[in-house]
C-alpha cells in the first residue's frame, strides 16, 4: 500500500443517516486543525453524489445506511474513485461485517467507542496510506484470514445458483424485500432461500451465514 505524506488539512466528507452523530463528529474535526469537514451525507446514495462532487481525501462512514448501506458505497467509491480512502466508522463489531468491509475497499474500521483523538489519528492514518484498525477488529481479521485457507465446509457446493446469489446480496446488506426486487421473486421465495442457505451452511443466522461465506471465498 502505497503511504503518502499529509502536508495540508484533510478533507473529509461524513456519512450517517443520524443528524446528531454527524453533528458531533464535525464538532470534534472541527477542533483539529488536520481535519476539514467539507460536507456532510446522510445515506450511501448522498455520500456518493457528494464524493463525486467534493472529491475529498477521505469518506469516514456508518455501516447500516437508508438507500444505499455504507459498505456498499464504500466499494462503489472504491471503484469510481480509487484515490479517496474510506474509513468505517460504527457500533458493529461482528466478524462479518469487518470482513465485508475489507473486501469493499476500506482502509480503516473504527468503533464508535473511540475517542476523539483515536478518530482523528485514524483519519489521518487512512489519508497517508497506511490502516487504521480497532484492536478487536485486528483479531477478526486474523481469524478471518486464517479460516480462508481452510477447505470448503459444508453447504459450499450444495447451495444452488439461486441461493449462491441470495448469499451474496445478504453479504452486500440487502433485506429480503431488496433481495425480492432485485432477484425478481417472491419475499416468501427469499425466506424460503435463506432458509436453506442456513440448513446447508449450519448458520445460525444471517450475520453467521455471511461470516462463513467470506471465509470459505463463496462471496466477495
Amino acid at each position: 500500500m502505497e503511504t503518502m505524506l499529509v502536508t495540508r488539512p484533510v478533507r473529509v466528507v461524513l456519512a450517517d443517516d443520524h443528524p446528531m452523530i454527524r453533528r458531533g463528529l464535525r464538532l470534534i474535526l472541527e477542533n483539529s486543525d488536520e481535519v476539514d469537514v467539507v460536507a456532510e451525507a446522510a445515506n450511501g446514495q448522498e455520500l456518493l453524489d457528494l464524493v463525486d462532487l467534493m472529491d475529498p481525501d477521505v469518506v469516514v462512514v456508518d455501516v447500516g445506511m437508508p438507500k444505499l448501506d455504507g459498505l456498499e458505497a464504500v466499494r462503489r467509491i472504491r471503484d469510481r474513485h480509487p484515490g479517496v480512502k474510506s474509513l468505517i466508522f460504527t457500533v458493529h463489531d461482528e466478524e462479518a461485517y469487518v470482513h465485508r468491509a475489507v473486501l469493499a475497499g476500506a482502509s480503516g474500521y473504527l468503533l464508535k467507542t473511540a475517542s476523539a483523538e483515536e478518530l482523528i489519528k485514524g483519519i489521518m492514518t487512512v489519508a497517508e496510506g497506511k490502516a487504521a484498525l480497532h484492536p478487536s477488529i485486528t483479531r477478526h481479521l486474523l481469524d478471518g484470514f486464517a479460516g480462508m485457507s481452510e477447505p470448503k465446509g459444508r453447504g459450499a457446493e450444495a447451495l444452488s445458483q439461486r441461493e449462491h446469489d441470495v448469499l451474496q446480496l445478504l453479504a452486500y446488506g440487502k433485506t429480503n424485500k431488496e433481495i425480492a426486487k432485485e432477484l425478481g421473486i417472491g419475499a416468501q421465495t427469499v425466506k424460503t432461500h435463506i432458509s436453506h442457505i442456513f440448513t446447508k451452511m449450519g448458520a445460525a443466522d444471517r450475520t453467521d451465514a455471511v461470516a462463513l461465506a467470506l471465509r470459505k471465498g463463496m462471496v466477495q
